[in-house]
């Protein structure tokens, strides 16, 4: 629950927190909304607490997600201990990655109210998991970037370049640094029209060399998992996906993505992609992913596109609060807010940029 120096919270903080605000009314705080875009602001009586208390969870019922998380004492600790590292500065990849080795793909998004983690398992659908093609949606400012850096750092704490890999696109510095990791093939800047041929050719050539794997495999049909080769499976990641899906280049990455989604699977190849309105994304896309993870919506026809209830549009936006519908929870969609990798340490340096650098320090090799 935050305060400004005057002892006052805004409207937003007044909707996520009614049952805290009543406490704390009743112990003689004062409340206000503050209006900025005027200079003024209204009193809040007990009995509009209440009332507000009581459509909040009349909301969650209909909605079936739960209230903000408390804030936790320490984030970035909260992180790295649900990805399973105690100490940054000892962390051991080569260690983590072998302790892994026979584990399902699995990592934390982000913590539920009740603090406990929210998590995702990558393992395909058809084998119990949630894996598969994936999309993230969110107005801009509600942190899908911030998402997509920590669910691509946290896979490649966790397991070795020999269980994952990536490729990374982002139009606005997303994946800066991430190029050390031993995991990533290629970070692609998507503003630029040429690197987004460039970045087409790339995924033709993967997905050629992948045919030819199974070709040599002598397996009936697309099945990369069990043709006894090594490949990894392939994550590509497109950050802010539908501006690049516009124009002459647009329209051959659409055709290559599209084989993507069709084919992926039996390639071992996932798409992630973000976008801030599912809407916006050519027809049949958003129909062949398996997980949808909805930051802040524009409006609820945004939110029920994304995950079929209004619940998205109530979400604050900057916070990292975000509701996950996936196979293995429906109808439940789980309300959790983001772990931040952009957060910093006890050191002052960035968690991402200290994980960074400790895995790179680790090659493919070493493993």
């Amino acid at each position: 629950m935050k305060f400004d120096e005057k002892d006052l919270v805004t409207a937003t903080e007044l909707a996520r927190n009614a049952s805290h605000l009543l406490a704390n009314v009743g112990n003689g705080r004062r409340f206000v909304i503050v209006n900025r875009n005027s200079p003024t602001a209204a009193l809040i009586s007990m009995d509009d607490l209440r009332l507000l208390e009581s459509l909040t969870e009349n909301n969650h019922a209909s909605t079936g997600f739960e209230p903000a998380v408390e804030e936790v004492a320490d984030p970035v600790q909260a992180y790295l201990d649900a990805v399973g590292i105690t100490d940054v500065a000892t962390f051991n990849a080569r260690e983590t990655w072998a302790n892994s080795a026979e584990l399902a793909l699995q990592i934390p998004l982000g913590l539920a109210p009740n603090g406990i983690p929210v998590t995702i398992d990558f393992t395909p659908v058809h084998d119990g998991g949630d894996g598969g093609h994936g999309l993230i949606q969110g107005v801009c400012g509600a942190g899908k970037s911030t998402a997509l850096a920590t669910t691509v750092l946290s896979l490649c704490a966790r397991y070795s370049p020999d269980r994952v890999s990536f490729v990374l696109v982002s139009r606005c510095h997303t994946f800066r640094g991430f190029e050390a990791l031993p995991h990533v093939q290629r970070v692609f800047d998507g503003r630029d029209t040429a690197v987004v041929n460039d970045l087409v050719d790339h995924l033709n050539a993967i997905v050629a060399e992948r045919v030819e794997l199974i070709a040599d495999s002598e397996l009936p049909a697309f099945d990369l998992e069990n043709s006894g080769t090594s490949a990894p499976l392939l994550f590509v990641v497109i950050d802010d996906v539908e501006p690049m899906l516009d124009g002459a280049a647009g329209i051959t990455l659409h055709g290559c993505l599209d084989n993507l989604f069709r084919e992926g699977r039996a390639l071992q190849i996932n798409l992630l992609l973000a976008t801030q309105r599912t809407i916006a994304l050519p027809a049949g896309f958003a129909n062949m992913v398996s997980y949808r993870v909805a930051l802040a919506t524009r409006d609820a026809v945004d939110s029920r596109i994304a995950i079929g209830t209004d619940a998205a549009k109530f979400l604050p936006i900057g916070t990292g609060a975000a509701i996950v519908a996936k196979p293995t929870a429906r109808p439940n969609l789980p309300r959790f807010e983001f772990f931040n990798v952009q957060a910093a340490g006890p050191d002052g340096i960035p968690v991402r940029q200290a994980l960074i650098a400790k895995i790179a320090e680790t090659t493919p090799s070493s493993n």
